[in-house]
């Protein structure tokens, strides 16, 4: 987990490049929780995603937070 978090902060300082773009946050959320439902439903777990209601939209890397995301559910799972 915390090698994830460092890896997004070299992405940050510039070592990788990024790809940024506008995320609806919302919108975001519930395709990750459909992602994995299937696997987390099987590991008798859940993703539950509470989102800042005054969040809306933010600009980031979709891939990189969906990595860290898929490592910490991973993580959870094992």
């Amino acid at each position: 987990m915390l090698n994830d978090l460092k890896d997004y902060s070299v992405l940050l300082a510039g070592a990788a490049s990024l790809q940024i773009e506008e995320i609806n946050v919302r919108v975001f959320g519930s395709e990750l929780e459909a992602s994995f439902h299937a696997i987390t439903q099987d590991a008798g777990v859940r993703l539950d995603m509470q989102i800042d209601p005054d969040l809306d939209v933010i600009r980031s890397d979709r891939r990189k937070i969906r990595q860290i995301i898929t490592n910490l559910v991973t993580n959870a799972i094992n």
